[in-house]
């Protein structure tokens, strides 16, 4: 359970971080506050891979998604 939490969540935080990023750069404020959320992503993006005992494929991400989605509806 933990590696599909890590995976989920730090590719949400990637995510938001590059999106936001792009928004910073075309408002043109500082994008350095960004940089802690995309940091957190690819330290739980880490903790993913090192907990998956066969490292981790693009096929993971909706098994975990789904995983997540039936534990929480229960």
């Amino acid at each position: 359970m933990i590696t599909e939490l890590t995976l989920v969540f730090g590719l949400l935080c990637v995510v938001f971080s590059v999106t936001r990023s792009l928004v910073a750069s075309i408002e043109e404020r500082p994008i350095w506050p960004t940089l802690g959320l995309g940091a957190v992503g690819l330290l739980l993006l880490g903790i993913a891979w090192y907990t998956d005992p066969d490292g981790l494929r693009i096929g993971d991400v909706p098994i975990a998604v789904v995983k997540l989605f039936r534990v929480l509806s229960d």
